[in-house]
C-alpha cells in the first residue's frame, strides 16, 4: 500500500493564490509519483487553516469547505482516488481556541 502524507497546510483565505501557487508545483510532483507507482490513500495529519480560520472570518465551516475545494478535490482528482480514500485529522490550528 502507497500512502501520500502531508500536514500543516495552513491555508489563509487572505493568500489563496499563494496556496495555488505552491498547489501548481505539488500537482506536478504528484504526477510524477502516481506514474512511478499508483497512490492508494492520503492522509493529512492536521493544520488544514490559519489560525482557526483567519482568512474567512474564522469560519471554520467556511475554511474547511475552501480547503476541501482548492486542495482535497484537486489533489484527488490528480491521482484518480475517491474522496474516500482521504483521511485527515485536525491540528492545533483548525480549532477555534476562544
Amino acid at each position: 500500500m502507497r500512502i501520500l502524507h502531508f500536514s500543516d497546510f495552513h491555508l489563509n483565505g487572505g493568500k489563496i493564490e499563494d496556496a495555488k501557487h505552491t498547489l501548481r508545483y505539488m500537482f506536478k510532483a504528484l504526477k510524477q509519483i502516481k506514474e512511478e507507482v499508483p497512490i492508494d490513500l492520503v492522509i493529512f495529519s492536521g493544520d488544514i487553516l490559519e489560525r482557526g480560520g483567519e482568512g474567512y472570518n474564522y469560519d471554520l465551516r467556511v475554511g474547511f469547505n475552501k480547503f476541501k475545494e482548492e486542495v482535497i478535490v484537486p489533489i484527488m482528482n490528480e491521482i484518480d482516488l475517491p474522496l474516500s480514500r482521504f483521511i485527515f485529522t485536525p491540528g492545533n490550528h483548525d480549532i477555534d481556541r476562544s
